[in-house]
């Protein structure tokens, strides 16, 4: 019982070396993604850090900024709880400074996801395609769009991990899998979609058949999806709350429409800003893999077709079945290697290799590792949180979507955002009792403040921290 049309065979290499060649690749993606930790400050999304980052600043610490998603409760506690582990964990050691926190919480979630990118590969070793295996494990360590999606704790990213695992464990340890696969509907609802594909594909594949493993497989997944219940039973007071709400929420009401609607071949467009010259190759490679290994497609196109169908696009959304389709690229490529001289044949693996590593090299400085206004406003707030006489901040360039909140100030006071306000906006919004005497912005906005006396104290690519001397009090 499992997702692979090839089966179980000797490999035509040795396990031991290739294990040395997985290793190998896997030590190389893992500095690649410290590299690219440490010097990376961005957002894909907001969710990335508002949904989770942020909740699990309050986990940990007691006190963060809430969205509309959690006052509505659309979003189950379960990814921001796994993400409080290692930061309670970092607090627990005295790690406590909140730009090194999240820098090694990114490493954290892309070795994951490159260990279970792993582990995925590995199973084309298994299964006696070392050539397809060290490809695809190519692909995964060396890529810089994997690398740079794989470092932002995305839910997209973090579903993919126990998706992923739930494939490689089915055949061996079905109960297991079903867990991962509830798992990942869990941390990202929209998981459902492929999971579903899955359990289909695999009872069609077991002949319609209710036998021990799916009996298995089914029983791990609802007792997952129990506890998932549950949890909302204890957090909102009713069985299911999260993924029902979330239901009502995106496809009854629409909500997600205001953030942009678009036609259902939108995901074909923004697959082709990556440009045809290579887009085409790409999907001959894609079909030459499919057409050995036909239940990744299908269970790639559950999840494709239905995301096409939704009015609301982006591009993240596809994030989960890209490890996938690179399996069938992979593939393909081996796939193609039958057709060449035998000469080439016998350094196909080669070829493949040098082929990822000049797509590398054209796809890096294409990348917006760094984004603003999200770095600034995260350095600027780590550094008013350390102002013993911070009593509040104001940040007048951008909004709460787009600033590192709570997470990188660290402290429980007032923090209001607006993108270019008056002053009178922000003592519309204080409280009785509160007062922001900290101000981050561009000096072209300063001129709305200048009654409040700022004084600046750092800068940071065109963004400074102010301190107020007449500090901003409600009306």
């Amino acid at each position: 019982m499992n997702v692979f049309a090839r089966p179980t065979i000797v490999p035509s290499i040795s396990v031991a070396q290739a294990k040395r060649i997985f290793l190998f690749l896997f030590l190389i993606g893992a500095v690649l993604r410290c590299y690219a930790s440490f010097n990376t400050f961005a957002m894909i999304h907001p969710d990335e850090h508002q949904q989770f980052l942020e909740q699990a600043q309050k986990l940990v610490y007691g006190y963060a900024h809430h969205f509309w998603e959690q006052e509505r409760g659309i979003r189950h506690a379960l990814y921001p709880a796994l993400l409080a582990i290692p930061l309670g964990v970092l607090e627990f050691v005295g790690i406590r400074d909140p730009i090194t926190q999240g820098i090694l919480l990114r490493w954290f979630v892309s070795l994951a996801a490159l260990f279970a990118c792993t582990l995925f590969a590995w199973e084309f070793q298994r299964r006696g395609d070392s050539r397809s295996a060290f490809l695809l494990m190519a692909l995964y360590s060396l890529m810089p769009d994997i690398i740079y999606t794989q470092i932002h704790p995305l839910s997209e990213t973090a579903a993919t991990v126990p998706f992923l695992l739930a494939l490689v464990l089915m055949e061996r340890r079905p109960f297991w899998s079903g867990v991962l696969l509830g798992l990942s509907f869990g941390i990202r609802f929209q998981m459902g979609f492929i999971i579903g594909t899955t359990v289909i594909l695999v009872w069609l594949r077991n002949r319609g058949r209710f036998d021990a493993n799916f009996l298995r497989l089914s029983t791990g997944f609802a007792l997952t999806m129990i506890g998932l219940g549950l949890c909302d039973r204890i957090q909102h007071g009713a069985w299911f709350h999260s993924p029902i709400e979330y239901v009502r929420a995106n496809l009854v009401e629409g909500v997600a429409n205001q953030w942009g609607v678009e036609p259902w071949y939108q995901y074909v467009l923004w697959l082709a800003h990556g440009g045809w010259a290579i887009i085409i190759p790409l999907a001959v490679l894609v079909s030459l893999g499919a057409r050995r290994e036909w239940p990744l497609l299908i269970l790639a196109l559950g999840f494709i077709i239905p995301h096409m169908i939704v009015a609301h696009k982006e591009a993240r959304f596809m994030l989960p079945v890209a490890p996938l389709m690179l399996a069938l690229v992979a593939v393909g490529f081996s796939e193609l290697g039958e057709y060449t001289p035998a000469r080439l044949r016998r350094n196909w693996w080669t070829v493949g290799l040098a082929c990822i590593i000049a797509l590398g090299v054209i796809r890096v400085p294409q990348i917006k590792w760094n984004i603003q206004p999200y770095r600034s406003t995260c350095i600027l707030l780590h550094a008013a949180g350390k102002r013993p006489d911070l009593t509040g901040v104001a940040v007048t360039m951008a909004d709460r979507t787009e600033i590192g909140n709570y997470f990188y100030l660290r402290r429980d006071v007032p923090l209001y955002a607006k993108f270019e306000p008056w002053l009178d906006d922000f003592r519309g919004e204080l409280k009785k009792g509160e007062s922001l005497n900290y101000l981050l912005g561009r000096p072209r906005d300063l001129h709305r403040f200048e009654e409040l006396r700022p004084v600046e104290i750092m800068s940071c690519d065109g963004v400074k921290l102010y301190f107020l001397e007449v500090p901003l009090v409600a009306k």
